[in-house]
């Protein structure tokens, strides 16, 4: 489990030492258009969302390890193919959809791979340690990446993140296999048709939409309107990512002891979120990065309350299927908002994608209160 949770920690180095600036990437190296960039993530949700069922069904089928060893590699090809088509649009959009796929691939397959090693054992001291480490990997690759894009370039920068994937597909040749066996579509249907499951995916669906907002704004607010450099872009969101990790190490234990309930976690979790992520808009740099730590407090509860919901609403049998699922329905979210918020924030300012996603996701907290009881159900 060490050596699993190092890859998935590694993968997201790599990930984010790209991911969070490629807005910049898009605009300023490739001059594409604020529909341009915004077609590249909405196009790349819709193309993990196409593929993140199957890659569910497949994990329940074919070991997680092979799946996730698969991720790695076209996420390598992508790297290793974009010098190639330059700024021709179509090259680089067939491109990062590829990428898109193969780390869903992993992202999936890793996760999945974990569930059932695991088991429904006494978790949330677990997920508080798996989600410390991947905001470990989170923060180290967007400072690394900063500095390393300052000093060298995106060139040189796609170059190095395909020696690091090479060196962790062969660490995660070694990962162990599990048993896998067929799955009824009316198990899977029996799993998914409850009340609670319903407002589980509801909640993830509606919290998604900042994740666009994320994705076209959100870089480019950090660039455009706070006027920070690129090494300073990823101190400023390796604060965010501290307090992520704290929030899920934390919150992790609490729940281990019952101090605090799974409903408190998602309640608290999207309140920190969404006002942190409207606060944030603030044209003041100390002030405006102390709301997105307060973002990345609630982020963190969220992750883990969704990590948690996972482990306890679901079969570990079909946790593959099932996890991918509450997967997809976020994508979706994710597709839609960005869509929508990449040509509003080149129209209105990068701030309002920010400022409205924060609404939305504060408003999810009336949700929770309403139907508390059903996340409070005892899971048999």
């Amino acid at each position: 489990m060490p050596k699993l949770i190092f890859i998935l920690s590694a993968f997201e180095l790599c990930r984010m030492a790209l991911g969070f600036y490629l807005p910049l990437y898009f605009k300023n190296f490739l001059h594409f258009s604020g529909a341009q960039i915004g077609l590249i993530f909405g196009l790349g949700s819709l193309t993990s969302l196409l593929t993140i069922l199957p890659i569910g069904a497949g994990n329940d089928r074919i070991t997680p390890k092979r799946m996730a060893i698969a991720g790695i590699l076209l996420t390598l090809v992508c790297y290793v193919a974009v010098g190639f088509v330059g700024a021709a649009f179509a090259g680089v959009l067939a491109l990062f959809l590829l990428r898109d796929i193969g780390q869903n691939l992993f992202s999936q397959s890793g996760n999945a791979l974990m569930y059932k090693l695991m088991g429904q054992k006494k978790t949330g001291k677990f997920f508080g340690w798996v989600q410390l480490f991947l905001a470990l990997g989170d923060g180290t690759g967007m400072i690394a990446g900063g500095l390393f894009l300052m000093a060298y370039g995106f060139d040189q920068l796609f170059i190095a993140l395909s020696v690091m994937l090479v060196f962790l597909i062969l660490i995660a040749w070694d990962l162990p296999q599990v048993k896998t066996a067929p799955v009824t579509l009316l198990h899977y249907r029996k799993e998914v048709f409850r009340p609670r499951v319903a407002l589980f995916i509801l909640i993830f669906f509606l919290f998604a939409f900042h994740f666009g907002a994320e994705a076209t704004s959100y870089g480019l607010f950090l660039s455009e309107n706070l006027h920070l450099s690129q090494a300073r872009m990823g101190y400023y969101m390796a604060v965010e990512l501290i307090f992520l990790g704290a929030a899920a190490f934390y919150l992790g234990r609490r729940y281990d002891r019952r101090q605090s309930s799974l409903k408190n976690i998602i309640f608290i979790g999207l309140l920190a979120s969404g006002i942190g992520h409207m606060g944030m808009i603030v044209p003041n740099v100390w002030i405006s990065v102390a709301f997105r730590a307060l973002h990345g407090w609630g982020d963190g509860a969220i992750i883990l309350a969704m990590r948690l919901g996972i482990n306890r609403f679901f079969k570990i049998e079909s946790v593959g299927s099932t996890s991918g699922l509450v997967n997809f329905i976020m994508i979706i979210g994710n597709f839609t908002s960005a869509l929508l918020f990449g040509p509003l924030g080149e129209r209105w300012g990068y701030e309002w994608p920010l400022l409205i996603s924060g609404i939305t996701t504060v408003f999810i907290c009336f949700l929770v209160q309403f139907y508390r009881h059903l996340l409070e159900e005892k899971v048999v």
